[in-house]
């Protein structure tokens, strides 16, 4: 096992001497702040959001632009975020669509004219009446709709869980002196984003139980209705998982309030070490795990896994050696992705 993890130690410092940027960079963490308040109901998710950001560049922007992932999965969609490979493991109950709508924009509380424009209808384009100059800040309100597919995807639901993986408007990361659109290819990891402090206020059937990428700081429940905020700071995504199924086990002995979620799995205690053994090398090698919290999460995905700011999706298809490599390998990401990013 020890061999495992050191070789995979080398490979992530190999892949992280490619052009990065770390969260570390950004002065204060703070030039893009996310408040996001958005509810579940049945398999729609109903969402406003307002943006910070501060032009931290040499340059003048006239537009904001944001990555609206869940246009891929609609009907006619130019680019599949599904490969002809895995499109029946994907599909199980036939082929499903869902899409993301952009129903009013505001910048600093003032309507704005936008538009979804992009190579694939991915790109939301929020035209700014003033031009913003090098160390202004702005603000911009959203309010969007996310229909989700019936799908074993990075966002979908299927038998087990709820997948909600960019599932709100993502600022397209600056780059160059200008907006990075990022396409939703099938292969590899296609996202480049910004590190930003994120608040999110999420509503959802208590039916449910909720892994999710940040802190959970507050939680209320009216009703059938729970209400729980999370923050996370100078996290490059926030994503959740969501299932009735979900039993937890915890940990802090690592200094990370460490929980891994699971259903499926006949040696659960197993699983979780190896995720704290993971913290504590990389700890050693890399240096302090970057987030307060990690939520190690089984789920129905079909390549193995996914990792996203603070929470690793880990595939219920695979078990015994495979299983805990993988884990592994997800938290590795948290320190090169994650603390460290670079535009694959």
């Amino acid at each position: 096992m020890k061999k495992i993890i050191c070789f995979i130690c080398a490979l992530v410092c190999l892949f992280s001497i490619a052009s990065f940027c770390g969260c570390s960079s950004i002065k204060d963490n703070s030039h893009i702040k996310y408040d996001i308040k958005c509810t579940l109901e049945d398999y729609s998710l109903i969402g406003s959001q307002s943006v910070e950001f501060l032009n931290n560049s040499d340059n003048v922007i006239d537009q904001l632009k944001f990555n609206i992932y869940g246009n891929a999965f609609r009907k006619g969609a130019n680019f599949s975020p599904v490969s002809t490979q895995y499109l029946a493991k994907s599909y199980p109950n036939g082929l499903s669509y869902g899409d993301m709508q952009i129903s009013n924009a505001k910048i600093n509380g003032k309507e704005a004219e936008f538009f979804i424009g992009g190579q694939d209808e991915n790109i939301l384009v929020i035209n700014l009446d003033e031009q913003l100059f090098p160390n202004e800040q702005i603000s911009a309100q959203i309010d969007f709709s996310l229909s989700l597919a019936n799908v074993i995807a990075r966002t979908g639901y299927n038998d087990d869980t709820i997948n909600l993986a960019n599932f709100y408007p993502i600022l397209c990361a600056f780059s160059d002196g200008k907006f990075y659109e990022c396409v939703y290819y099938n292969f590899g990891d296609p996202f480049f984003s910004d590190c930003a402090d994120y608040s999110l206020t999420f509503s959802f059937d208590k039916k449910y139980k909720v892994a999710s990428s940040g802190q959970c700081v507050s939680s209320r429940q009216e009703n059938n209705i729970c209400t729980n905020v999370y923050e996370i700071k100078s996290a490059r995504s926030f994503a959740l998982v969501l299932s009735q199924k979900f039993q937890v086990l915890n940990d802090k002995s690592t200094g990370v309030n460490l929980n891994y979620y699971f259903y499926a799995d006949e040696q659960p205690t197993k699983s979780l070490d190896f995720a704290i053994k993971a913290i504590n090398l990389f700890n050693d090698k890399f240096g302090e795990f970057p987030y307060q919290s990690f939520s190690v999460v089984q789920t129905q995905f079909v390549q193995g896994g996914m990792e996203f700011s603070a929470l690793a999706m880990i595939s219920d298809d695979l078990d015994g050696l495979a299983y805990g490599e993988v884990i592994v390998h997800e938290t590795a990401h948290q320190w090169w992705q994650g603390a460290v990013g670079n535009n694959e």
